[in-house]
């Protein structure tokens, strides 16, 4: 065997050789390729999967908005329903204390009432026996030209009684 044809046995056993390995080159440019597509749809799909929770936490605050809207609105509503009826009790302490017993619109404001020269009667607690109660004297009036007010009665003191009873007993518009 000569040198060519050594060379040509060589070249020749290359080129099999070269022909045999090629499908495992493209093989594996094929794989990798294929390998890249799916990694690609995995990442596809992660961030999918991230996008809806992404627009389910944007719906869950919208709904919280919502609900801390509705939330306000009440707690304003019962503000003013609670001013109201604060006002409406004031109108109508100021009317029992100056003795008048008229209508009045509920929430308006009256003028500030001066406090009356007599301090009120003390109430009795209820665990207090009826015999115990005696009635509370106002001071003497310092102003000259008034007379002090009067003792009461035995059949005032009867319906003072009985009239604190009844108040007690929760029935008002009796007493």
């Amino acid at each position: 065997m000569n040198t060519t044809d050594i060379r040509r046995a060589s070249l020749t056993l290359l080129c099999v050789m070269t022909i045999l390995a090629a499908p495992r080159l493209f093989a594996d440019a094929a794989t990798d390729a294929r390998l890249d597509s799916l990694e690609r749809k995995l990442d596809a799909r992660g961030l999918l999967d991230m996008l809806n929770r992404v627009e389910q936490m944007q719906q869950d605050i919208q709904q919280l908005h919502g609900d801390i809207e509705v939330q306000s609105h009440a707690l304003g509503e019962l503000q003013r329903r609670s001013r109201e009826q604060y006002l409406d009790i004031d109108r109508r302490m100021q009317q029992l204390e100056t003795g008048k017993a008229g209508t009045g619109k509920p929430g308006a404001a009256l003028p500030p009432v001066a406090a009356p020269d007599t301090p009120p009667l003390t109430a009795v607690p209820p665990s207090a026996s009826q015999e115990s109660v005696t009635p509370v004297t106002p001071p003497p009036s310092r102003s000259p030209g008034v007379t002090p007010p009067s003792v009461p009665q035995a059949g005032e003191r009867a319906e003072y009684d009985q009239a604190l009873a009844v108040l007690r007993e929760g029935r008002y518009e009796q007493a």
